[in-house]
């Protein structure tokens, strides 16, 4: 190839170009020259790839460096030779393979975003319903002092606040049933179901005695405890005798009715034994008769309560030769009267 070609391309760039081509055309017929050889020669040679060979990748380095040296620029690569049949048979079992790991890595992956959008939402709700109950709306709290817990409860329901009983305390002033007191006050400022704490009131401390006159020790106790909060009860009992009460009703109560008490205070009260008994001095009812004697005590409404035999020699019999009690000693009609009378000679019946 002639150098006034090399030289004449280096100051003219038409002339590069028209220079690069000649220097390939020349490449090209050599390696054509190159590769041509006897028959027995180009059957036993393996068919080759174009572009493959080694003759071949000789004449492209040397072009392409040629074109480089000269400022040519590269020409497009050749497209890809068709593939062998090892290589068509390899190649579906590779894109499946391929598919399959593709299939399962997108799976994952949108099982990870489904995940975390459940996560991001639940995480969003909870914020949000923490944000309300922390700085919910704010509110003035009512005044509930002084009404039922009913009434209260109707009360705070529009301004969104609950109630809550906080304990239970006796009051002078407040009836039963109602509220004496409310933590926080009437008017402050607090968040939306905030809870209203309220003292409510179990009546006056102290309380009028109940009457129990004429009751019977029982039902005087039942009528003590039935009274609601009041805790009252039967402390102390003695007994007396009374003509007006019968037995075992109460004649008197400490402290009386009407008296103010505290709740769980305890009545102390007087128990009848009945009519007071009457006394009389006992007759002497020797040598009387069984029929006299009784006669006698009759006339004191005594009765006789015992009679006894004995044998006294010389008493004549059933006269009375023994008496309890004695003549003279104080007796009363529940005092029990024993009588023995002789069983000696005599034809004296007994009736």
């Amino acid at each position: 190839m002639p150098s006034d070609n090399l030289g004449a391309g280096a100051r003219d760039p038409q002339a590069k170009h028209e220079v690069a081509d000649t220097v390939q055309n020349d490449l090209l017929a050599l390696a054509g020259e190159g590769d041509a050889g006897s028959p027995a020669d180009q059957a036993t040679r393996s068919p080759a790839r174009p572009g493959t060979s080694d003759s071949g990748d000789a004449v492209g380095a040397d072009v392409e460096s040629r074109r480089d040296d000269l400022g040519v620029a590269r020409a497009t690569p050749a497209p890809s030779p068709p593939l062998t049949g090892r290589e068509q048979a390899v190649l579906p079992r590779g894109r499946a393979f391929g598919g399959v790991v593709v299939a399962i890595v997108g799976g994952a992956l949108r099982l990870i975003a489904t995940t975390l959008l459940v996560f991001g939402l639940v995480g969003a709700a909870s914020y949000f319903t923490l944000k309300y109950y922390i700085s919910g709306h704010e509110t003035k709290v009512p005044n509930v002092c002084g009404v039922t817990l009913d009434e209260a409860l109707e009360k705070l329901k529009p301004s969104g606040l609950l109630l809550e009983l906080d304990r239970r305390e006796y009051s002078e002033a407040v009836p039963r049933g109602n509220v004496i007191a409310q933590f926080p006050s009437p008017g402050v400022k607090v968040k939306t179901r905030t809870p209203v704490r309220v003292v409510l009131s179990d009546g006056a401390a102290r309380m009028p005695a109940p009457n129990l006159a004429g009751q019977s020790e029982i039902n005087a106790g039942v009528a003590l405890r039935a009274i609601a909060k009041a805790d009252l009860d039967v402390s102390a009992r003695a007994f007396a005798y009374s003509a007006e009460i019968a037995k075992g009703g109460v004649i008197a109560q400490d402290p009386p009715a009407g008296t103010p008490v505290l709740r769980g205070s305890r009545i102390n009260l007087l128990i009848s034994l009945g009519p007071p008994p009457v006394y009389y001095e006992m007759p002497d009812l020797a040598d009387r008769t069984l029929q006299e004697a009784r006669i006698a005590l009759g006339e004191m409404q005594l009765t006789i309560a015992e009679v006894r035999e004995d044998d006294y020699p010389g008493a004549r019999r059933g006269i009375v030769v023994t008496q309890q009690p004695r003549p003279g000693q104080r007796v009363s009609r529940a005092d029990p009267i024993t009588l023995t009378i002789a069983t000696g000679m005599g034809d004296v019946p007994l009736p």
